[in-house]
Formats: C-alpha cells, sequence, structure tokens
C-alpha cells in the first residue's frame, strides 16, 4: 500500500508541476534547508561561540604573565630649600610579572566545567533547532504535494463535468433531455472551475514559502517530483519509542545538562567561603639618571621578588548564604523542568504513533473506496447514455468519486506528516 502511496504522490506532483521546472525531492528540500536557512545559521553560531567560552575558562588554569613599564621626566626641580633631595631627570621602570592561581576553593574548576555543560546545552540547541527546521520542511512539502494532487482531482472533476455537459446537449438536441438538465450541468461546471483555481493557489503559494526557507528565488521554477516510501518506519512498539525518544530528544538532554549546570552554581557559590591563594614572580628593572639612558653601574639596577598572596572573605552579610539558596531553589526549579520535559516527551510520541496508526487505517479503507467509486461512476454514465439513469445519479456518482479521491490523497498527506512526527517525537 506504501509503494501505490509514493507512487501515487509521484504521478500528481508530476503532472501539476510547471515544464521545465526545477525538481526536487523532499529529502533533497530538507537539505537545501539545514544549509541554507539563515535562523539554523545563527544557532550554529551562537554554538560556537559557547564552545570558545570553554577555552576561555581554560585560561584561568594557566599563569598569567604581564609587563608594564614606565618613564618619568622632571620638568622642574623641585627647590633645594623645601627639600634636601635630588631628583634625577629621567627615571625608567620595567616589571615582569607571573600569576599563578595555587587554589580558588574550586571555583577554576567549576567554571570549566559550567562552560563545557554550556558548550554540550548549545549542541542540543543546534541539534533541536535542525531537527525542528526538517520537520517544518517535509510538513510544508507534504501539503505542496497534496496540493498538487489535489488540483490533479479537481482538473480531473472538472473534465467529467464538461464532459457529461457535452452528453447532456447531445440529448437536448435529440429531444430525450430537457433544457433544465442542460442549465444544471452548466451550473456542476461552475461550480467546478474554482475549486481548480484554489487548488492551483495553495501549490503555488505552497511553493513560495518553501523556497523562502530554502532561500531560494520566488520566481524560481520548482516542483516535488517524489515522497520517499518510508517502508515500515513507525512501527516499532510505543515502549520502544518512549525509551529511544527518553535517550535522544535534545530538549531533554537540555534539561538534564540544565539540572546539571545548577548543581555546579551551588558548588560555586559555596566556593565563596574558601580562600583564593595565587602565586606570583615579579622581576623589576629601575633606572634613574639625568642623561638621556642610564648608563648602567649605580643608575640602574634588577630586582626580583616571589611570594603568595591569600585572600579570604570574612564577613559578606550573608550575600554568598543568600547566592547559595538562590542556586538551590535553580536547582529545584531544573528538576521540575527535567520531569515536565520527559511527561510532555511522552505524550508528542504517543500523539504522534496515534496519529499515524489512524492515517494508515482511514488511507487502507480510502484506497478501496475509490476504486468502488470509479466503477460506479462508469455503470451510471453507462446506463445515463442509455436513459436508464437520471442527471441526478450522474452528478452524485461523480462527487462520490470526487470525494473519494479527495479524501485518499489527505489520508497520504496524514500519513507522512505524521511519520515526520513521530520521527522528530522520538528525536531523528
Amino acid at each position: 500500500m506504501l509503494k501505490k502511496l509514493s507512487l501515487s504522490f509521484l504521478m500528481a506532483a508530476a503532472l501539476a508541476a510547471p515544464v521545465r521546472a526545477e525538481d526536487l525531492t523532499v529529502e533533497g528540500a530538507v537539505a537545501a534547508a539545514l544549509k541554507n536557512n539563515p535562523s539554523l545559521y545563527n544557532v550554529e553560531k551562537a554554538r560556537d561561540a559557547t564552545a570558545e567560552k570553554v577555552r576561555e575558562y581554560w585560561g584561568g588554569v594557566y599563569p598569567a604573565v604581564g609587563a608594564a613599564a614606565t618613564y618619568t621626566r622632571e620638568a622642574e626641580q623641585v627647590p633645594k630649600t623645601l627639600t634636601p633631595f635630588v631628583y634625577p631627570d629621567n627615571i625608567y621602570n620595567l616589571n615582569i610579572g607571573l600569576t599563578q592561581v595555587v587554589w580558588a576553593g574550586g571555583k577554576v574548576r567549576t567554571g570549566i566545567r559550567m562552560a563545557e555543560l554550556f558548550s554540550d546545552s548549545a549542541e542540543q540547541s543546534v541539534r533541536q533547532a535542525r531537527m525542528g527546521l526538517a520537520k517544518s520542511v517535509r510538513t510544508l512539502c507534504y501539503d505542496i504535494i497534496l496540493s498538487s494532487a489535489t488540483a490533479l482531482i479537481q482538473d480531473e472533476n472538472l473534465r467529467l463535468a464538461q464532459q457529461h455537459l457535452e452528453q447532456i446537449t447531445a440529448r437536448f438536441r435529440q429531444g430525450l433531455s430537457s433544457d433544465l438538465e442542460e442549465l444544471r450541468q452548466e451550473v456542476e461546471v461552475s461550480n467546478a472551475k474554482p475549486a481548480v483555481t484554489q487548488a492551483r493557489n495553495l501549490l503555488e503559494t505552497g511553493l513560495l514559502s518553501l523556497k523562502q526557507i530554502l532561500g531560494m528565488d520566488p520566481d524560481r521554477n520548482l516542483s516535488l517530483i517524489k515522497a520517499e516510501d518510508p517502508g515500515s518506519d513507525g512501527d516499532e512498539t510505543l515502549d520502544a519509542l518512549y525509551k529511544e525518544a527518553i535517550a535522544r530528544r535534545p530538549e531533554l538532554i537540555n534539561a538534564r545538562l540544565q539540572y546539571r549546570l545548577a548543581g555546579e552554581q551551588i558548588t560555586l557559590a559555596r566556593s565563596e567561603f574558601y580562600p583564593y591563594i595565587n602565586a606570583f614572580v615579579n622581576r623589576t628593572y629601575s633606572g634613574y639618571t639625568n642623561n638621556a639612558f642610564p648608563s648602567g653601574g649605580s643608575e640602574s639596577a634588577w630586582s626580583t621578588t616571589a611570594g603568595l598572596q591569600l585572600q579570604l572573605s570574612l564577613f559578606s552579610g550573608g550575600a554568598t548564604n543568600s547566592r547559595i539558596r538562590q542556586a538551590k531553589i535553580a536547582q529545584d526549579q531544573a528538576r521540575e523542568t527535567l520531569e515536565d520535559t520527559e511527561r510532555v516527551i511522552r505524550i508528542d510520541v504517543k500523539r504522534a504513533w496515534l496519529n499515524l496508526k489512524e492515517a494508515r487505517e482511514r488511507l487502507s479503507a480510502q484506497e478501496g473506496a475509490v476504486g468502488q467509486a470509479r466503477k460506479a461512476l462508469v455503470s451510471v454514465e453507462i446506463r445515463f447514455k442509455n436513459g436508464l439513469s437520471s442527471q441526478l445519479e450522474l452528478n452524485d456518482a461523480t462527487l462520490a468519486l470526487n470525494q473519494a479521491q479527495l479524501l485518499r490523497v489527505q489520508a497520504m498527506r496524514d500519513v507522512y506528516a505524521s511519520l515526520a512526527d513521530l520521527e522528530w517525537s522520538r528525536g531523528k
């Protein structure tokens, strides 16, 4: 049945496609969107920026080296009556220093872990954006293919109405039908035309929306030629789908990461109670001279200092305890979000699974209905030609075939859209 489904979509799209249009498959459209969509590009750049944060925090592990130099010129000497000291005209100073964190109460290590968690979270956000975009493009493509198939069906319906009008006109000229039957059939023809126009317009507007997502010129000729056969996709048990979704959905992975981040925030807040110890080494040059540059000897000297620096907060007015309590509250919120996200995902999976099951059953029923409706129309047409059926029966049979075909292509579209929804809900 699914092979017939793909072939039906292919025929409908090919017959309704503009002449010399660029052919594109559904998965080809998805690939183009993932490559060209500007919104996805921005999400990926945000991920790259977050990855740089990891490198930034690792910088706190390594020693920091800096240098500073000063030059001072004595523009006007202080009178000797005011000070017994004589200042040189030129003073040079150069300091090269190295600082290394020895102990920071876990701040550096916690900062690195948090940066890595943020980076992982950004990666999952990209996955979520890519999955959402792929689902949207697939659904839009299936809507376009439905519009294409609908246009084909409405074209056939109009052709049948016109064909029946020709038959009734011929019968009227032979005196076998009344002018009222001819007028009534002309109304049927007129009523069929707007449906054709509407279906074609839906097809064109759908293609415009697709071109916008793909970043294409709106005047570029484009047609969808194929809906890939899904085979037995979606036939897994509901429990298996649940397990896969829980393991793969980026929203849930992100919720777990946010919970871990909240725990790291608690650790970071508690680190304020611990001392901060730095080791330092400084190499200093000093030069004093009345000439342009020190000549050495008594006019310049190098010195070296090294040591440890300890900082400890003794009292912060309760600010540290408040930050710890805030972090714990945030962790409780993250836990609730995690549990709620898992519930929502299970609902997504079951809803998509039920929709797919219903769409497949509906499609199976409509496959037989179309064949029966077409046989009934052929039979009524023969009877009508022989004067054994009324115009009302003829139009009823035509309407029944039209409705059966529309319901079938709608079911086709719903099967594919439900499969796309199920794939998204399970984290693919």
